[in-house]
């Protein structure tokens, strides 16, 4: 390596945690403005874009900026560093080299490696950012080398330029040959099998899926990711619902776990068998850590989602018991959807509540009296591609079922209704459990 040549033995390297989420828009907006000199109103509408492709939580952007395919939010956030690379580029000690936020530092020594690490932290403050500890790391240059598996990264490029599946299958093959714990950077390369393996189409890596997951969490997310893109066999069911219930599992993935089952493709119709699942990680009360309770609001939709009217109320019970905000969100958002309880009582349920419960409760009451403006787009809105099909999320039924259950617009939640269930080809809804929604809001409509 030329750096090595040059007298440069050690490498800082690390990226950014939680990096688009955690930009400041006005701060970026304010940044670009002076970096490019673009007019107000060209800014404006960046920002205007930017905002709306946000994911919603519950109606309410995230923050941070969205990760769209429009490549538009990597250019604001690649500017958004330019201030650490202007310091560091003009730093003679040390090579400096960063990709969107992966950032690789050489030093000559490791005590200056060291110095550099927190001269680049302070930086990252300045802004709003930390780095991420989890791969952040101060290493020879020989030993970055070895993490960067040369020949794999080369064999895996060649395959993706030729959309060769064989040669992909036969590079999985050698890779999973080699012993994950001993082998450096083992989890950097395997998520960029399962991000191929993905692009390609191909269902090579399903088997290995669940083990990835329980033995490897620093891969978990790439590899459910992966899976949910095709139909999921009995045999990955029963391996995620092994890997739910297991008490030790890593709180994050845990999560995706959830969030997996809650919108993935299934072979066939598994709707009691997740609604079973789903209940016993509801009723499974001894877990505390930070962060539990969305666990349980992405099981709470879960149930919502595949169970029947006795295992919904089940669901619910006793969820005052539980003092934890997104839990309360999602719980009360469910409440009102089945009926649990009527506007006014959530509201006096909530008279201390954080904004995201009370835009939610001010969209319910919109909703519930009909003066949601613009039913129909808000219905349409509901329905989005889940692994490339057309269907409804697990986090938007509730909503729309609210929606359904109104005594307003009669006229147009029957004709919307009508056209969803006579979808045909490509654009057709087959999730048996949305179908099974889409039936009870049909059999509400006619009664």
């Amino acid at each position: 390596m030329a750096a090595e040549r040059n007298g440069f033995a050690y490498v800082y390297d690390t990226d950014v945690n939680d990096f688009f989420p955690s930009i400041d828009r006005t701060k970026a907006m304010a940044m670009l403005a002076q970096r490019t000199g673009a007019h107000p109103s060209l800014l404006a509408l960046l920002r205007y874009c930017l905002e709306a492709w946000l994911p919603r939580f519950q109606y309410s952007p995230m923050t941070g900026i969205p990760v769209e395919c429009n490549d538009v939010s990597r250019l604001v956030a690649h500017n958004y560093l330019k201030s650490v690379d202007g310091l560091f580029k003009a730093n003679k000690d040390c090579i400096y080299l960063r990709y969107v936020d992966d950032t690789i530092v050489f030093a000559r020594t490791r005590r200056l490696a060291l110095k550099l690490s927190r001269l680049h932290h302070l930086e990252l403050r300045q802004l709003g950012l930390n780095p991420s500890s989890a791969k952040t790391q101060i290493m020879s240059v020989a030993d970055f080398q070895a993490e960067r598996h040369r020949d794999v990264n080369i064999a895996l490029d060649g395959a993706r330029r030729r959309r060769d599946v064989e040669a992909l299958a036969q590079v999985i093959d050698d890779w999973y040959g080699r012993d994950r714990r001993a082998t450096p950077g083992w989890d950097k390369i395997t998520r960029k099998v399962y991000s191929l393996a993905r692009q390609l189409r191909t269902d090579v890596l399903k088997p290995r899926v669940i083990n990835d997951v329980e033995r490897t969490p620093a891969v978990a997310r790439t590899a459910l990711y992966y899976l949910s893109r095709f139909n999921v066999g009995e045999a990955e069911l029963q391996g995620l619902t092994r890997a739910a219930e297991d008490k030790d599992l890593d709180l994050a993935v845990s999560i995706e776990i959830a969030r997996c089952c809650a919108d993935a493709r299934f072979e066939g119709d598994c709707s009691a068998d997740l609604a079973a699942l789903a209940l016993r990680q509801l009723a499974a009360t001894d877990d505390e850590r930070p962060g539990c309770g969305y666990l349980r609001a992405v099981w709470l939709l879960v149930s919502f989602k595949y169970g029947n009217r006795r295992q919904r109320e089940e669901a619910l019970r006793g969820w005052q018991s539980f003092d934890d905000e997104q839990w309360r969100l999602h719980a009360i958002l469910v409440s009102i959807a089945q009926g649990v309880l009527t506007l006014a009582q959530a509201g006096s349920a909530c008279l201390l509540a954080d904004s995201d419960l009370q835009l939610m409760l001010r969209l319910c009451g919109a909703a519930k009296q009909g003066i949601l403006p613009d039913t129909r787009r808000v219905l349409n809105s509901c329905i989005s591609t889940v692994n490339g099909v057309p269907s409804i999320t697990a986090r938007n039924l509730p909503f729309a079922t609210i929606i359904m259950n109104s005594p307003k617009h009669r006229g147009v939640r029957e004709d919307w209704l009508r056209e969803a269930r006579r979808r045909k080809g490509q654009r057709a809804i087959t999730d048996p459990a949305v179908l099974r929604h889409l039936d009870r809001w049909h059999d509400t409509l006619v009664s």
